[in-house]
């Protein structure tokens, strides 16, 4: 997170959250796939449908570098930059977040 006034927020959201092992069966017998594929742009451009890349400005987990390449690799890709954010975009910034992924919709 990029926005240190939301941490307590987001600490009380985790703290209501039930983790469990339970979707590991599934990974586990290659039922979801691998979670990284060894070439993920190659397996999403693959797919052959429009992809929106979100990205927080501020993502020190991913560079911004990286989303501009998987942007530019894939042949039917748009990249949002969500500014203000960092990795936890839709967190620290929902309505922005929500606004690309709904003019993404409307575009595709």
């Amino acid at each position: 997170m990029w926005d240190e006034s939301l941490f307590a927020v987001y600490r009380r959201l985790l703290g209501t959250v039930k983790f469990s092992g339970d979707w590991l069966t599934e990974l586990v017998t290659c039922g979801l796939g691998p979670s990284r594929p060894d070439d993920a742009p190659k397996v999403l451009a693959e797919l052959g449908v429009p992809t929106l890349v979100l990205h927080g400005e501020f993502d020190l987990t991913c560079p911004l570098q990286l989303a501009m390449d998987l942007a530019d690799e894939l042949p039917r890709a748009r990249l949002e930059v969500i500014p203000g954010a960092g990795h936890m975009a839709q967190f620290e910034r929902p309505v922005a977040w929500a606004a690309a992924i709904e003019r993404f919709l409307r575009s595709s």
